[in-house]
């Protein structure tokens, strides 16, 4: 049933991503032969980056506002008495919205590298070529095991930050709908949100960083640069856990549809 709830969630925001996507690209490529053929024309050039770039602002709130909107409109208000009747159990639903919105934020920084790689290939001499391939040939005829994993390891914190992130959202919008706080859903979850990043900012800028210092007696660089991300990463996973258990318990036993 999840992946089934997962077919209609990415089903509806791929009709606004998608599209967008395309359009990063096409602008892109279409740009960079542009600006390839008109060098002097410093007003297309300009015109260019000022539509890629608005484009990739664009890429990132809406990506940010569809993941507060789908949770929202979902499981918090009218549509949230046709979701929770459904067959499936409320770790179902989170799981559902969790793994759709950290799909779609990996796949738009995946195109918007695709993108930057495209205009880097496209502006380059045909004679550049060969060079070109042979160090990216290289480059991954170098990697060796130890790269290889801190490569890993780099790419599972930035996979449990976005997590941690996406639970901080859902948690604040979900503490919003508290009965309590009936007359002010969308300040309270603003309120929230502030509260929860100022805690968690305050927390891996003192406390988090002082563990090293604190095991190795003072000495901070004894403690390596591996074992520090594994720590943030060993952080994330608590914190999203925290984040996801208090969201569950509201929706199981707070829930206050609009």
């Amino acid at each position: 049933m999840l992946g089934k709830l997962m077919k209609y969630e990415l089903k509806a925001t791929g009709r606004v991503l998608l599209p967008l996507y395309g359009a990063i690209l096409l602008v892109s490529v279409l740009g960079a032969f542009s600006l390839e053929r008109m060098s002097e024309f410093e007003m297309g050039a300009l015109l260019f980056v000022l539509v890629y770039t608005g484009l990739c602002v664009a890429l990132v709130v809406l990506t940010l506002v569809l993941i507060i909107q789908r949770f929202n409109r979902n499981l918090l208000k009218d549509e949230g008495y046709l979701m929770f009747t459904l067959p499936v159990s409320v770790h179902s639903l989170l799981f559902s919205k969790l793994f759709s919105a950290l799909l779609w934020c990996v796949l738009g920084g995946c195109v918007g590298l695709l993108s930057i790689a495209l205009m880097t290939m496209i502006a380059m001499d045909a004679s550049q070529w060969g060079e070109f391939w042979a160090v990216i040939h290289q480059l991954i005829h170098n990697v060796d095991l130890e790269i290889a994993g801190n490569l890993g390891l780099i790419g599972l914190l930035a996979l449990m930050e976005g997590v941690s992130f996406l639970m901080t959202i859902y948690l604040s919008l979900s503490v919003g709908q508290i009965p309590t706080f009936n007359r002010y859903r969308g300040l309270m979850a603003f309120i929230t949100f502030l509260a929860i990043t100022v805690i968690m900012s305050w927390l891996t800028g003192s406390w988090l960083t002082g563990i090293p210092a604190f095991l190795h007696a003072g000495d901070v660089s004894a403690f390596s640069p591996q074992a520090m991300v594994g720590l943030y990463i060993l952080y994330d996973v608590v914190v999203s856990a925290l984040f996801y258990g208090g969201t569950w318990l509201i929706l199981t036993k707070k829930l206050n549809l609009e």
